[in-house]
């Protein structure tokens, strides 16, 4: 287990906050809708608002080579479909899910016809988070039922998670737990991630900050990293009355790196009253941590949304932090923010010191939920939800990185 050093370095490359340009002046990305899916329990529909089951977890995205793979907690499924919408594989809990159509026959010993899709029953409780590596191989966070729930009492953890495993022909392999194949559940799971060397990483939350495994790709623990609230890097040392807040991890494609995304904040006072007055947000920064050797490397500043609100013939200006969406293998980092018209997203290039702010128009007002996802190659996926159905869209932002690249 690798613990955290307590030697950070001050950030060589930092974007002034105070260049950041405002979101209203993003270009706006041409999205594309390409196919939506009804509210209800048959093979090719969503069901996100059974809010009857306590166990009912949220509906996640993930889309790996065109192909877009949909875990439904409420209805305790996993669709994989084309770009048209198709369904290619379900995989169902048949105890609450009717058979889909197309697994029906008329007679027990009736020849199965010939087929592209799959219907592979599972008794799923509650799947969440998903990634598909490279072999088309798929993993899914499920949680357990209540009698095989454990409990770490050292840690003070409910250890109530594991991730499944399914074949690229749709054959379950096994669950992975902290140590491997069959071991003792997670804690909570945040996200999972796979790598371009098929390896998986899932990111758990405890009460002192995070906890990172990172397994070979037959599915066996090489790194276990203990991500501290207390032991993070701290730019505003010197500054009363500072605090750090750890929202989001995720893993190099290519590398043994994690990339943490901290936001921090410091009080304020009221020099009139001397008592504090309140909290500000004052930065966010990318911080990459080796996992060989436990240390920070030169952190990532990252711009946050800037806003203007009229009210009483005043403006009134806020800065807020981005939501971390990941990056890509090119090394791009996006970010995202929604707004009065749908989305910002900020991508960076650190390497290059370039930001880019792009926008995704959507009209908020309506959606009823929402999820993304973002593939190596910088597209993003989103699932949007509204009254009446379940869109899937694409941004392909792959093609503004590339012609960036080209010049």
């Amino acid at each position: 287990m690798k613990k955290l050093r307590g030697l950070f370095f001050i950030c060589a490359f930092l974007i002034a906050v105070s260049s950041c340009s405002r979101a209203k002046g993003a270009a706006v990305l041409e999205k594309n809708e390409l196919f939506a899916l009804d509210y209800g329990v048959f093979e090719d529909e969503i069901n996100l608002f059974n809010l009857s089951d306590e166990q009912t977890g949220a509906t996640n995205i993930a889309m790996r080579d065109g192909f877009f793979y949909i875990s439904n907690g409420a209805q305790q499924k996993i669709l994989q479909l084309n770009s048209y919408g198709d369904l290619l594989s379900l995989y169902y809990n048949p105890e609450i899910n009717p058979a889909p159509e197309f697994a029906l026959h008329s007679k027990p010993d009736e020849r199965r016809e010939i087929t592209t899709q799959r219907a592979i029953p599972y008794p799923f409780e509650s799947p969440g988070a998903l990634a598909v590596d490279s072999q088309k191989n798929i993993y899914v966070v499920d949680t357990l039922p209540a009698d095989r729930i454990e409990y770490d009492p050292q840690r003070n953890l409910r250890l109530s998670q594991v991730v499944l495993r399914f074949s690229s022909s749709g054959e379950f392999v096994d669950y992975l737990g902290q140590r491997g194949p069959g071991g003792i559940p997670f804690p909570w799971i945040q996200d999972i991630y796979t790598t371009h060397n098929n390896e998986l990483v899932v990111v758990c939350l405890n009460m002192d900050g995070m906890i990172v495994y990172w397994f070979s790709d037959s599915g066996f623990l090489r790194y276990m990293i203990q991500v501290e609230k207390s032991a993070l890097p701290n730019p505003l040392d010197g500054q009363p009355e500072t605090f750090k807040s750890l929202e989001k991890i995720v893993p190099d494609y290519s590398r043994g790196l994690l990339y943490l995304k901290i936001d921090y904040y410091a009080t304020t006072f009221d020099e009139a009253a001397k008592i504090q007055s309140g909290i500000d947000y004052k930065g966010t920064f990318i911080y990459p941590l080796d996992i060989m050797t436990g240390a920070f490397l030169e952190p990532i500043g990252v711009p946050p949304f800037e806003s203007e609100e009229n009210k009483n013939l005043s403006k009134t200006d806020f800065i807020q932090s981005y939501d971390f969406l990941g990056l890509t293998d090119s090394g791009w980092f996006f970010f995202y923010f929604p707004d009065d018209t749908g989305y910002t997203v900020q991508m960076i290039l650190p390497r290059e010191q370039t930001v880019l702010k792009r926008h995704l128009d959507a009209d908020i007002t309506r959606l009823l939920y929402h999820a993304f996802s973002l593939s190596d190659k910088g597209i993003i996926s989103a699932l949007l939800a509204d009254e009446k159905r379940v869109a899937v869209a694409w941004w392909r932002t792959d093609a503004v990185i590339d012609a960036l690249l080209k010049k």
